[in-house]
């Protein structure tokens, strides 16, 4: 039975896209780099699994709080039972909140968790939930954030030449003319 040995908190950061890009202009402050929040569990073996929450991209700081905050709870603990590990951490974070914040360091935390479990073993992380039900699923892209027809066009080429047919787009019922310029 292998205990984890450690957390931790993966920050990464880049620039991200141009200062004209709807996104920026709308959400982020100028000069803005585009954050990575991950959780990266370290079994008593040294085997390594990472896992990302997507807190991360907008409260990085936050996000690391978080981690630490349920660290304690995962320490010293055996990783072969995945349903009472998510309990434990769920019991640290049900009481101030059973959505959001919380459950974007509780899904990155689980993430890793099969991820360490699956390399300690040495099999594809889907063994451990019962093995492969399909043999391929397809990818989409997200984004939809153009301020203009000619720059959704320009989205949608994009993802045509990587041969990536279905695209989430950013719109919502007070910005219908985004989701009419897109049909």
């Amino acid at each position: 039975m292998s205990k984890i040995a450690n957390v931790r908190t993966v920050l990464l950061s880049s620039p991200y896209a141009d200062e004209e890009n709807p996104e920026i202009k709308n959400h982020f402050a100028p000069g803005t780099h585009k954050s990575c929040g991950m959780v990266q569990i370290t079994l008593e073996d040294g085997t390594t699994g990472l896992g990302e929450g997507y807190l991360g991209v907008f409260a990085p700081r936050v996000f690391e709080a978080i981690v630490n905050l349920v660290k304690p709870s995962l320490i010293g603990r055996p990783v072969n039972d995945l349903s009472a590990r998510v309990m434990d951490l769920c019991r640290v974070c049900d009481y101030w909140s059973r959505q959001g914040a919380a459950r974007h360091v509780i899904s990155a935390c689980e993430i890793a968790m099969v991820d360490a479990r699956a390399r300690q073993l040495g099999v594809p992380a889907y063994v451990l939930f019962g093995g492969k039900r399909v043999e391929a699923i397809e990818v989409y892209g997200s984004g939809g954030d153009s301020d203009t027809p000619k720059n959704m066009q320009e989205e949608i080429d994009l993802l045509k030449s990587m041969d990536v047919r279905l695209f989430k787009i950013r719109a919502s019922r007070h910005d219908i003319r985004r989701t009419a310029w897109t049909l």
